[in-house]
């Protein structure tokens, strides 16, 4: 109940009516039903391949179920081991101590799960202090370089949002959301990834220092799983991404590792140590000396680990979203189409047939009225489509 009452706190509500709505022609591409993603599911047995196309309409409880499909459970840390380390460390708000940290950087490499949002929305919610801080630029394993060695989509800037062809995994609503959050407080949009094997790493290092090499504001990398590991890792890469700037620069980075400590569909099939935390932000466990808990085989691959909370609902909208949205309250106008139909939702100045949504949604039928998620000062128009009829709506 308390956090309920915090969570209404946060969240701006307004009510506007609808003023038409356009029978438009409109494709979906890579935005897919959720029937179509259980099909796929069912088909292939593959969590990670659904949960990434749940996570491209928004469908986060759906896509925590998809990664713990046939997973090996897990047996919970002792008591005796849980104990040890509360007796030893403390969580701290995460936000704070990487922000502390990062001050004395040049570059922080943070990771994700590419079929986790929740990672995005947690660097969208760094980048207005560390443009404090001096960091301005934003470089992005999913927007990548074409052979000519020229970035995809060089007009990202410009636009100020990602389209449906700057990338794979930035037509997720939340990373999409993320490069608008960038672009308006200023940062550099860059992507580097190409290359396989060793010669991605060194490539992508290489492509973001060229890039970087005029401007002297400092650099935040996303990037996915390993590939902020600072020393050699004992694979065929020899040395990953974050190794290959620390060689080519002569400085230290700030390594923070989301994929360790976060949620699944049940909590047999969490981390061991994560099954015995019930954090209600995302938090990092530092000792008496700053130092973060690290039970990696390798204490020097990554500086921070960051515990996700386990993810609330609000009328169907995590609360790690509505932490950083309006939300606006939306009386649809009544069309007679046959669901299921998606509903995606752009800022109202968005080409609709080319922007990354900033939310979607699947409904059976279409609602009088709809809670929205937006961005900046709120203004949205709406795209209804079963497939074979669509709609425009804009007020």
């Amino acid at each position: 109940m308390k956090m309920k009452k915090i969570l209404l706190l946060l969240v701006l509500i307004y009510s506007c009516d609808s003023e038409k709505a356009s029978e438009i022609k409109f494709e979906m591409g890579e935005y897919r039903f959720n029937s179509e993603i259980a099909n796929l599911l069912n088909k292939t047995k593959d969590g990670g391949l659904a949960a990434t196309s749940y996570s491209f309409v928004s469908e986060n409880e759906k896509l925590i179920k998809a990664i713990s499909t046939n997973p090996n459970t897990i047996e919970k840390a002792s008591k005796e081991t849980w104990d040890l380390i509360q007796r030893r460390y403390k969580f701290y708000d995460a936000r704070k101590i990487i922000l502390k940290k990062a001050e004395n950087y040049d570059f922080i490499l943070i990771n994700e799960a590419h079929y986790i949002p929740q990672h995005r929305n947690f660097v969208r919610r760094l980048i207005p202090e560390l443009a404090k801080l001096g960091y301005s630029n934003l470089a992005l394993e999913g927007i990548g370089m074409m052979r000519n060695g020229e970035q995809f989509d060089k007009e990202i800037e410009q636009r100020g949002y990602p389209t449906t062809s700057s990338g794979l995994y930035t037509i997720e609503p939340e990373f999409g959301n993320l490069i608008r959050e960038a672009v308006d407080y200023g940062y550099r949009i860059i992507g580097y990834d190409g290359g396989s094997g060793e010669d991605r790493e060194i490539q992508g290092a290489e492509n973001i220092l060229k890039a970087v090499q005029d401007n002297k504001g400092k650099t935040i990398v996303l990037c996915g799983w390993d590939h902020i590991k600072e020393v050699e890792t004992g694979t065929y890469w020899e040395f990953a991404l974050a190794g290959r700037i620390r060689q080519y620069t002569g400085k230290d980075v700030l390594t923070v590792n989301q994929t360790a400590y976060y949620e699944r569909d049940h909590r047999i099939y969490e981390d061991s140590i994560y099954q015995w935390t019930n954090v209600d932000s995302p938090k990092v466990l530092i000792d008496s000396n700053g130092e973060s808990l690290d039970l990696e085989e390798n204490k020097e691959w990554y500086d921070l680990f960051v515990f996700h909370p386990r993810t609330k609902y609000q009328d169907g909208i995590p609360d790690w979203i509505i932490n950083t949205s309006k939300i606006v309250n939306l009386k649809l106008p009544g069309i007679a189409l046959k669901g299921p139909c998606k509903i995606f939702v752009y800022k109202k100045e968005d080409d609709i047939n080319i922007a990354v949504p900033i939310y979607v949604f699947e409904v059976d039928e279409i609602p009088e009225n709809l809670k929205i998620p937006t961005f900046g000062e709120g203004r949205v128009k709406l795209v209804i489509t079963n497939k074979k009829k669509s709609y425009e709506i804009s007020k």
